[in-house]
């Protein structure tokens, strides 16, 4: 899907799409959604190393025009904006550019290779169920991302760091007890994990500055 949007503002997905009910009905939550996600990409393509600036997508996505999504504003009898594109990964990528999308899936990538690595490197056992299992639940998080905003869910983002805590946790104790020539591998992991957690931190007060801000405006 996302090749195909690239090509021709995603018209060849357009009329692929088109044969089908979800699609063709105008008010439909899923057309919605890809006319979201293809304007996003359109952002994307003329911001992608850095983005527009954390916060900023809800601002700049009307740039690309808003013609296809017109129908949402006979909905309400005010002018409706949208506030996310129902996708975190291209929601990052959009407003903090190529190197956010990078911190910002690098966890779940470092987590679910040294999971699926430690799996088939050792025997099985009863770890391996549990494991299996906590690795399932992480890729059914990476998949509701792609469709959805669990980041601005505050019991999906518990979800996310419980299954994050204890993949981290368990995969601590199977690399530390493994050959030593994983250590390089547990240092660079968990440095990362470190780094991210200070990055974290800071755009977390930049971001809390920021909606005080915004909510100043609202209120005025």
């Amino acid at each position: 899907f996302l090749v195909l949007s690239f090509r021709e503002n995603g018209k060849e997905i357009d009329r692929f799409l088109s044969n089908f009910s979800f699609y063709s009905s105008p008010g439909s939550s899923s057309r919605e959604r890809i006319l979201i996600w293809q304007k996003t990409i359109l952002l994307i393509k003329s911001n992608w190393i850095k983005g527009v600036g954390a916060g900023n997508w809800q601002i700049m996505f009307p740039s690309n025009s808003m013609d296809s999504l017109d129908y949402l504003n006979e909905w309400a009898p005010i002018y409706i904006t949208i506030q996310r594109p129902h996708n975190d990964f291209l929601w990052v990528l959009s407003e903090t550019g190529i190197v956010g999308l990078i911190f910002f899936s690098l966890p779940y990538i470092l987590i679910i290779f040294l999971g699926i690595k430690w799996l088939f490197d050792s025997k099985w056992s009863i770890a391996h169920t549990f494991m299996s299992v906590y690795l399932f639940f992480l890729v059914a998080y990476i998949v509701a991302s792609c469709f959805d905003f669990p980041k601005e869910r505050i019991e999906h983002l518990i979800y996310n760091a419980v299954i994050l805590s204890i993949l981290s946790h368990s995969l601590d104790k199977k690399i530390i007890s493994d050959h030593k020539k994983n250590k390089n591998i547990y240092c660079i992991f968990f440095t990362m994990m470190f780094v991210l957690f200070l990055l974290n931190i800071v755009i977390g007060v930049y971001r809390t500055k920021g909606e005080y801000s915004m909510k100043k405006i609202y209120d005025s």
